[in-house]
């Protein structure tokens, strides 16, 4: 009987759950009655963001969303 390792299923596990991290910390959805400015490093980045899903860098930009 051959012994399987966890190691290999453990280190995948850990780069899956990285990646899904990374992708939910970069997708922001704006609702058809909000719009949204970029926020990166504390300054406002670019024009007024339209409603729907916009994808931005994780853990450095920000969406701030505002009701009209």
């Amino acid at each position: 009987m051959v012994k399987k390792s966890f190691q290999p299923m453990i280190i995948t596990g850990a780069i899956v759950l990285f990646a899904v991290v990374l992708f939910i910390n970069s997708c922001t959805i704006i609702s058809p009655n909000e719009r949204g400015v970029k926020v990166a490093l504390g300054q406002v980045v670019g024009d007024v963001i339209q409603p729907g899903m916009n994808m931005h860098a994780p853990f450095i930009t920000r969406i701030r969303k505002f009701r009209l």
